[in-house]
């Protein structure tokens, strides 16, 4: 049962298929074989794993969001007032992007981090647009 106004996003990294998920508050999703739930709120948003929770995030101000994960703290900052383009930092350092237009959304996430975590930072930055995606997404 699709929910109105609800779009699904399908996820793959190279080319090869990673998972889907859609843009409700509390979308299931499988990834490298394991069932997650990725969930957001007003407060922020968490991943939930085979083994409970995974990551959070968490809003610390109008444009950013504070990221912890198991010995990864990360943030994703939005760029610009009305673009939809965000920026991952780890500490000081920006190491990847999300960018949501319209129609899709591309991510570029570092490959030390796990699948799961990536593929958490991605439906934050599409989410929390709180725009429409129309079509599908994929990392770059």
């Amino acid at each position: 049962m699709e929910q109105q106004g609800t779009i699904k996003c399908l996820v793959s990294d190279d080319g090869e298929p990673v998972t889907e998920f859609t843009t409700m508050h509390d979308s299931p999703c499988v990834i490298e074989g394991a069932e997650y739930r990725l969930v957001g709120d007003q407060g922020g948003f968490h991943l939930a794993g085979p083994l409970g929770r995974v990551a959070a995030a968490a809003w610390t101000s109008r444009t950013t969001l504070a990221i912890e994960a198991e010995s990864v703290e990360l943030s994703l900052h939005r760029i610009g007032r009305f673009r939809k383009h965000w920026e991952l930092h780890r500490g000081d350092e920006v190491v990847g992007t999300c960018r949501v237009t319209t129609f899709n959304a591309t991510a570029e996430v570092p490959e030390d981090l796990p699948m799961p975590l990536r593929v958490f930072v991605f439906y934050v930055a599409i989410v929390a647009n709180k725009g429409p995606l129309t079509s599908g997404a994929l990392w770059a």
